[in-house]
């Protein structure tokens, strides 16, 4: 009895092993090639005409970048490199007057050093013009510095 059942379960075993004619349609795995595309420039995106797939060349325009914020910095930077050059005449007008400044401040100090020496003048007024003479040069450098 035990043979029997031993011999029917292997039968049944190799029964339902199959025939091994399985057919297949494919099998395999399957990747996709991405390529990332990038502008040169930012903005909003008004126009892009290319469908999923379609091949592209290199140098052909495909979209349109909106430009408007491109175009107000330009403006922004034009108008600020002109207010620069108004303010370099400026700067030139200030240095001619501490110039003549300094040079009104010198000729003050020969005159307070004549009187000085005749006992007219004490010597505070000879150190306040020299002190008022170093502060001008001191404009006068730093002035010709930030125009540089």
């Amino acid at each position: 009895m035990k043979i029997k059942i031993l011999t029917i379960i292997s039968v049944l075993f190799f029964i339902s092993c199959g025939s091994g004619k399985e057919t297949y349609q494919a099998s395999g795995v399957f990747e996709a090639t991405e390529v990332m595309v990038s502008s040169e420039a930012n903005g909003k995106i008004l126009s892009f005409d290319i469908q999923e797939g379609q091949q592209i060349s290199i140098g052909n325009e495909y979209g349109l970048i909106d430009t408007l914020q491109i175009y107000l910095k330009r403006q922004q930077l034009l108008y600020g490199i002109e207010a620069m050059g108004g303010r370099s005449i400026d700067v030139n007008t200030q240095i001619a007057a501490l110039e003549e400044q300094l040079k009104k401040l010198k000729i003050e100090k020969q005159r307070v050093e004549t009187l000085l020496q005749k006992n007219a003048a004490n010597t505070k007024q000879l150190d306040d013009i020299n002190s008022n003479i170093a502060v001008l040069d001191k404009q006068l450098k730093a002035q010709k510095s930030s125009f540089e």
